[in-house]
């Protein structure tokens, strides 16, 4: 429901511009998140420098005047956050025949 003229205005530029900044942060979100899911499932190695890569090129088809994405460590850090994701080093590989005999 509008309450006054120029929120029409506003929400034509919008519908223009493929939704408002905070739907484009959602669909950064997520494509990231989807590729962070992806990459897990095929048991390969998830760096934080991997995250920011994912969500420029998601960004990158959002980029203008109106939104200028920059995926910075705050955001990083939000982000795994928000989907809890932790990060470990590993110290050690363990071999698979080492985990058998374990075993």
């Amino acid at each position: 429901m509008l309450k006054r003229k120029d929120q029409l205005k506003k929400w034509e530029e919008s519908i223009k511009s493929c939704g408002t900044i905070f739907d484009k942060y959602a669909l950064i979100d997520s494509w990231t998140y989807d590729r962070f899911v992806e990459a897990r499932n095929n048991y390969h190695q998830v760096t934080t420098r991997n995250l920011q890569q994912w969500a420029l090129a998601a960004a990158a088809q959002f980029q203008s005047e109106s939104l200028i994405f920059k995926a910075s460590a705050a955001w990083v850090d939000k982000f795994k956050r928000r989907h809890r994701i932790r990060q470990r080093k590993i110290v050690k590989y363990v071999s698979h025949k080492e985990c058998v005999t374990v075993e």
